[in-house]
């Protein structure tokens, strides 16, 4: 339809869409500002789209277009559909772009997350798989490249940690620094006895091998790593122009070098350095340690020399009793007592000794018998300097010889003695009867010397039996009955041979014992031989005064004591008095003994369960205690 509106915006119907003559409507007032409008005309609303009318620059009214707005909602209704569906097409479109956008930026990113939990997870050998020409691409390149310089790193780390040898340690570093930079080589400097030394990889090439024929008096190194263009004659002979010289340090004190060396200047660039840098360090700390390996196998070889040198057997235990060292010579003598089973336990060995009482040739007196031979053992614990007990070194030493010689020895005393024995009796015998029956024909002259040779016969049959009770004491013939002994009747028995001789030189002899003592466990006959021992070790040595002996209960022994007022004993031989063969000087009369009487008292009362000791005062005299367990029971009814 079409409408003539005038100045003042009255519409006019000029036509229809069938070309006839409408009713002229009302006018109608527009909007000045106005595009679009909507307008009544009867019972039709119109759509009108105007503009205005324009003619020699005056507007002389508007030009509009409309619709009826049936026909515009009809149109609507019949579109909305295909409307609808392509705004909806148009948003899941946007969606869709919008996503595949955002995907294709968060996905390489997603991946380069993934790729660094993997590898901080401990995965190095994870790579990223971006490859994008943009700021993505190009971090996921160098993050790949940090990855795999860290695999390396830890590759190389790990196997110089399983390496204690210097030539493989070399071969390791040598690849390792060849993979960041070709004919890179490991070349360590070690001490030697008299200087250094060069150490190169078993295969090195020849250049680099003849190295190891000339020595160094001096470190190329002042303390720390150093990257120098190399000047060295040696090394500049051998083809090396720079290199990367790092201190093998142990507790701040350098003991050698390593040196990545290179054919040619300037050959190692910063990008480079550093990781070499790090290899370099891994290298001298594996090599520092095995240079402390090298060290102690020298010193474990020489230890195991000297131990397979030495021909006393050594056994080393652990803090629990397993052995841990048995030199060949333990491994010799303890062969017939060895179990079969390789964890070998020092408990498992007979080592306890059994006492063998041999002083006479300095024999000790604890040996075991491992078969046909005779060990000594010797026990010492091995222990920290803070006292912690580590374990225990024993030492076994052969004397089989030894006491087949003292046996030897013992049994031709023994002999010897018994065969002396004999014919000492027989002329002391006839002395005696001598004196007795030919009594008035004898001048006193011819009875001094009779009773010379009978004195002299009794000393040394006195003697001839200590000598004989000796060799019964290290043979282990002495049986021991202990029983209870009544102690008075067992002194005055030991007693009774030296009474004359101590009265006519003018000794008093006194006995000061309680009438209560109770009686001692002993073996009566050992006590009274020990006992005799002592007396005549008094009627030797005191020329005057007196012998006095007494008794008395202390705790759970009881004490006899006998005191003499003889010259007593020096300080320094009173640690050795009852050991053989020791004498007091200052007698040098025919009444000296022979030195085995106190040594004889002191083991007969241990085979007793007893003990002696001696306190002396130069000058003044000696005192000789023994003490011996009693009946307990017996002296309580005494006492009661």
């Amino acid at each position: 339809m079409l409408v003539r509106m005038n100045a003042l915006g009255t519409c006019l119907d000029i036509g229809n869409l069938t070309g006839r003559l409408v009713t002229p409507i009302e006018p109608v007032r527009l909007p000045a500002c106005s595009l679009s409008t909507t307008i009544s005309a009867g019972d039709y609303e119109y759509q009108l789209v105007y503009a205005p009318l324009l003619i020699r620059g005056a507007q002389s009214g508007y030009f509009a277009v409309g619709l009826s707005r049936d026909f515009i909602l009809s149109a609507w209704a019949s579109s909305r559909n295909a409307v609808v569906g392509v705004t909806a097409g148009l948003a899941l479109a946007s969606v869709i772009v919008g996503y595949w956008v955002a995907r294709q930026i968060t996905r390489p990113l997603d991946e380069l997350v993934a790729v660094a939990d993997a590898v901080s997870a401990g995965d190095l050998d994870r790579r990223s798989t971006v490859q994008v020409e943009n700021e993505l691409g190009r971090l996921a390149l160098a993050f790949n490249q940090m990855t795999a310089h860290l695999l390396h790193l830890y590759q190389t780390s790990r196997q110089l940690n399983r390496e204690l040898q210097i030539d493989a340690i070399l071969q390791i570093a040598t690849a390792s620094a060849t993979d960041l930079q070709p004919q890179t080589e490991a070349i360590a400097i070690v001490p030697d006895t008299d200087g250094w030394r060069f150490r190169v990889r078993a295969n090195a090439p020849l250049n680099y091998a003849t190295l190891t024929e000339h020595a160094l008096t001096t470190l190329p190194v002042n303390g720390e790593t150093q990257l120098v263009p190399y000047t060295d004659p040696l090394l500049a002979a051998g083809g090396v122009q720079s290199a990367l010289v790092v201190p093998l340090l142990r507790e701040q004190q350098t003991i050698g070098a390593l040196i990545f060396a290179h054919p040619e200047r300037n050959a190692f660039s910063s990008a480079v350095l550093p990781h070499l840098q790090a290899i370099a360090n891994m290298t001298a700390v594996a090599l520092v340690n095995a240079l402390l390996y090298e060290a102690a196998q020298r010193d474990a070889e020489q230890r195991r020399a000297i131990l397979a040198s030495i021909s006393d057997g050594v056994i080393v235990s652990d803090a629990r009793g397993r052995i841990v060292l048995l030199n060949p010579a333990a491994q010799q003598l303890l062969q017939p007592v060895l179990p079969a089973h390789a964890d070998l336990s020092i408990h498992d060995l007979p080592l306890t000794g059994k006492e063998a009482r041999s002083e006479l040739f300095g024999r000790p007196e604890e040996i075991v018998t491992i078969g046909h031979r005779f060990l000594t053992v010797g026990r010492a614990p091995v222990c920290m300097t803070d006292g912690t007990r580590l374990g225990e070194v024993i030492v076994l030493h052969d004397v089989t010889s030894a006491i087949q010689i003292d046996r030897a020895k013992t049994d031709f005393i023994a002999t010897i003695s018994h065969e002396l024995r004999t014919p000492l009796t027989i002329v002391r015998g006839y002395i005696e009867l001598i004196l007795r029956q030919s009594a008035s024909a004898l001048d006193a002259e011819q009875r001094d010397m009779l009773e010379e040779v009978r004195q002299s016969a009794i000393q040394m049959t006195h003697l001839v039996n200590n000598a004989i009770m000796v060799a019964n004491l290290d043979a282990g013939q002495i049986e021991v009955q202990i029983q209870p002994v009544a102690l008075t009747p067992v002194i005055e028995d030991a007693l009774r041979p030296y009474r004359a001789v101590l009265s006519e030189r003018g000794i008093q002899v006194l006995l000061v014992i309680p009438d209560d003592l109770p009686p001692v466990l002993a073996d009566r006959e050992l006590l009274k031989q020990a006992l005799s021992q002592l007396f005549d070790n008094a009627r030797r040595y005191v020329q005057q005064g007196q012998v006095l002996v007494s008794a008395g209960v202390d705790g759970d022994t009881l004490w006899l004591a006998i005191s003499d007022t003889g010259p007593g004993i020096p300080t320094e031989i009173m640690g050795r008095l009852f050991t053989r063969f020791q004498r007091v000087d200052g007698n040098n009369s025919a009444q000296r003994g022979g030195g085995l009487g106190l040594a004889i008292t002191r083991q007969l009362l241990e085979l007793q369960g007893g003990s002696i000791t001696v306190t002396s005062t130069p000058g003044q005299g000696s005192t000789f205690t023994i003490r011996l367990h009693y009946i307990k029971e017996q002296r309580s009814v005494v006492a009661g």
